[in-house]
């Protein structure tokens, strides 16, 4: 045990801290308060009651925040009952409360979820899937939160969320067996789970009051009690006779309904018809009529684009007779933030940004949040989760999911919030041609003529062997109006522009800080 004040090693046997002298006989006793309650949910998580052992860790963390082992086992059962970002979240503060180095089983359990991105990804989507189930429910649409949930029990047997939310509508819909069920299921991975545990007894309470009022059940002690009346059986003979006329009763109305039904809804069928051809001939007038007034549309929009396209060109000869100096093009052209390893800002926030935003994810903050942390002015917790964002940023499989999601944006018609997520990218991996193309690209496809002309002009200088050169010249004298692609101002060193980050270079930043 270590002192809390000077971090020396306390003796047992003394109520002191030999090195500095404070006084630990409280901390002491909160740190054996806390190892009890961690002892406790341990015992409680090798028997799958993992409420409780969540509740006992809680508390254990409650006392004494850097119990490591109890952070640990807490992120375990987390992701245990289908809370992968909690558990995460417990990991990465057990790591960073750890008080010696590379020795903390937390590193592990991070390294083998960075490794399991796909897995990651799915119970991300059981998540959507398990809200939108719940907006279902709210909205009273309970057969659609039903289909949603008995999916993602289906691929996340492990999620007791959901198997609660798809036991209670179960239990709303009268469907008692398939309710009982789902909750062995959800006591299956909790044993101690208290809303799977209250379900239950409310069915079991259920059932012993319908058992209780049932006819023809009755107990011993009921038996010698219960008096039979002397006319009994000619009760039951009216209330058979009563039961037969109401059965002839229904037969006789289903023959009337077999025989007199059909010939009416043939009517109603024929009328129905008819009214549908009158409606499909004043749906083929009003499109004749819609198809003359697009004609007609389509050759006002040709006049009109024939007025702008010749203001177009006069302004362009105008802007045309305006020259610059060669220099003067070169500093308009030359891209911010091309340099980024001299251009660190002091932004102690970005690491906490950097890390929420990965845990949502949200890729752009997570490369921007990372560019704008200033190494040499980092406390060695951050310094941790710094080397931890170097191997994000750096990571391949991220590169690729963040590509995956700034497509994504584009295909939903965000074209500019594509081009501003390439660009977070292309911090890290300077390196790849393709990333600023689609960059250009993509802020043209927004209209932001002056930002896709910057990007091709950087495709064109930094990488003058690609495949793009030809079609960055050609787009970039497009976009600008100019003859030519103006180069690199003179001393500027392209290959060190794109040199590929690597993760020994970047730590090395926080070593020379000192």
């Amino acid at each position: 045990m270590l002192c809390y004040r000077c971090n020396g090693t306390l003796d047992p046997s003394r109520d002191t801290c030999s090195k500095c002298g404070t006084d630990v006989r409280v901390y002491k006793k909160i740190v054996y308060a806390s190892n009890r309650y961690y002892n406790e949910g341990l015992v409680k998580a090798q028997a799958r009651d993992l409420t409780g052992a969540r509740d006992s860790l809680r508390k254990s963390l409650y006392l004494y925040k850097k119990n490591t082992n109890a952070r640990n086992l807490l992120g375990l059962v987390e992701y245990a009952m289908g809370e992968s970002a909690e558990a995460l979240k417990e990991w990465v503060l057990s790591k960073n409360f750890s008080t010696t180095r590379n020795a903390n089983i937390a590193d592990r359990f991070i390294n083998s979820m960075k490794r399991n991105m796909r897995e990651l990804d799915s119970e991300g989507h059981g998540i959507k899937k398990y809200n939108q189930a719940l907006n279902y429910a709210r909205n009273g649409a309970k057969d659609l939160a039903m289909i949603q949930l008995k999916k993602v029990v289906s691929v996340h047997s492990n999620m007791t969320k959901a198997y609660e939310l798809l036991a209670l509508l179960y239990i709303d819909d009268g469907k008692i067996e398939q309710a009982k069920k789902v909750i062995a299921q959800c006591l299956q991975v909790d044993r101690g789970n208290a809303s799977a545990l209250h379900f239950m007894k409310e069915l079991e309470t259920m059932n012993d009051r319908n058992s209780s009022h049932s006819l023809g059940i009755v107990g011993e002690t009921d038996r010698e009690q219960l008096i039979i009346p002397v006319r009994f059986r000619d009760y039951g003979s009216y209330l058979t006779n009563a039961l037969y006329i109401a059965l002839g009763l229904i037969i006789g109305i289903a023959i009337a309904w077999y025989v007199m039904v059909p010939g009416k809804v043939e009517k109603e069928l024929s009328g129905v018809s008819e009214e549908v051809r009158s409606y499909e001939n004043v749906i083929s007038d009003l499109q004749a009529e819609l198809a003359a007034e697009k004609k007609s549309n389509v050759n006002e929009s040709e006049e009109s684009s024939m007025v702008e396209s010749a203001s177009e060109e006069s302004s362009e000869e105008e802007s045309r007779e305006i020259e610059s100096s060669e220099a003067a093009e070169i500093e308009e052209t030359f891209p911010e933030g091309v340099v980024q390893t001299d251009h660190w800002t002091i932004s102690q926030d970005a690491v906490n940004k950097a890390v929420s935003a990965y845990g949502v994810p949200d890729y752009r903050t997570v490369y921007e949040s990372f560019f704008e942390i200033n190494p040499g002015m980092l406390s060695s917790v951050n310094a941790e989760h710094y080397k931890n964002l170097i191997i994000i940023v750096l990571d391949e499989g991220v590169k690729n999911n963040a590509v995956a999601q700034a497509e994504e944006l584009a295909a939903a018609g965000d074209s500019l919030g594509a081009a501003k997520l390439y660009d977070a990218i292309v911090l890290a991996h300077r390196n790849d041609a393709s990333l600023r193309m689609k960059a250009a690209e993509y802020y043209e496809a927004a209209g932001e003529t002056a930002s896709a002309a910057n990007r091709y002009w950087q495709v064109y200088n930094l990488f003058p062997d690609s495949e793009y050169k030809d079609t960055c010249s050609a787009k970039y004298m497009e976009l600008t109006g100019k003859d030519h692609v103006p180069g690199l101002p003179e001393g500027t060193d392209a290959a060190s522009l794109t040199a590929p980050y690597t993760a020994e270079e970047l730590e090395s930043l926080i070593t020379d800080a000192g």
